[in-house]
């Protein structure tokens, strides 16, 4: 097996949805059969009349949810299959979802700990976001805005290839969500954090975030170019 420091020398140069389906209560399809090639070195907003579609399609992308057929692609190699001990997907992305917590009575030097950060670089971002004062304090004693900043802290700070992220936005205020946007540009520089994918419904971070739209609709796939053309890419 590879050591982690291989792993994040790894480039994620494609990312590919090959028949890919996904079917939610046996119901409601989200993907129907979809090929499709994502957008990479990019900030990609994926939109969806129904919001939870978006949520669903974040987390196949993310390998928190398998699809019921179809594989998903890096690089030519199909990430969630046992015989693929090149890439390991969740030492190259950071996601953030809404419904995955810390444990409560965990603090929050021990939520950056245990995230891998080291004391220093927390205590600098604590400093940077003004925070320096809930250390010590138990994620169920903050604010939701404070737990869901320090979350996204710990994630983007680890300064992954690829993120994932549900509403980075949403309930943050327009200070807070600015502090992560310069902590992913200063990855951005030192060439990490490569390929984010995101839903959002709060006009903040579409309006501070150069964003590529790709639209999931009726379990197809969108990409919305420049030219305000939508191209199919599910054959």
């Amino acid at each position: 097996m590879y050591q982690m420091g291989t792993f994040k020398s790894l480039q994620i140069e494609a990312v590919q949805l090959q028949n890919v389906s996904f079917i939610l209560d046996g119901l409601d399809p989200v993907l129907n059969h979809v090929d499709f090639e994502l957008p990479m070195d990019q900030n990609v907003l994926i939109q969806s009349a129904n919001p939870n579609h978006g949520v669903q399609f974040l987390k196949i992308l993310a390998g928190y949810q398998k699809p019921q057929s179809g594989c998903i692609k890096w690089n030519e190699k199909d990430i969630f299959s046992d015989d693929v001990t090149d890439f390991v997907p969740h030492q190259m992305m950071g996601c953030y979802f809404e419904n995955v917590r810390p444990h409560a009575q965990k603090t929050v030097t021990q939520i950056f700990s245990e995230a891998g950060i080291l004391p220093e670089q927390t205590r600098e971002l604590l400093e940077q976001f003004d925070m320096s004062l809930m250390s010590e304090k138990k994620f169920s004693q903050l604010t939701y805005e404070v737990q869901k900043a320090i979350q996204l802290m710990t994630v983007i700070s680890r300064e992954p290839q690829m993120l994932i992220l549900e509403d980075p936005a949403m309930g943050l205020s327009e200070f807070l969500f600015l502090e992560l946007l310069d902590l992913i540009h200063y990855g951005q520089r030192r060439g990490n954090l490569r390929h984010i994918y995101l839903t959002s419904h709060h006009p903040t971070a579409l309006r501070h975030m150069d964003t590529s739209i790709m639209h999931l609709e009726d379990g197809l796939l969108f990409f919305e170019e420049k030219s305000d053309t939508k191209k199919l890419f599910n054959f």
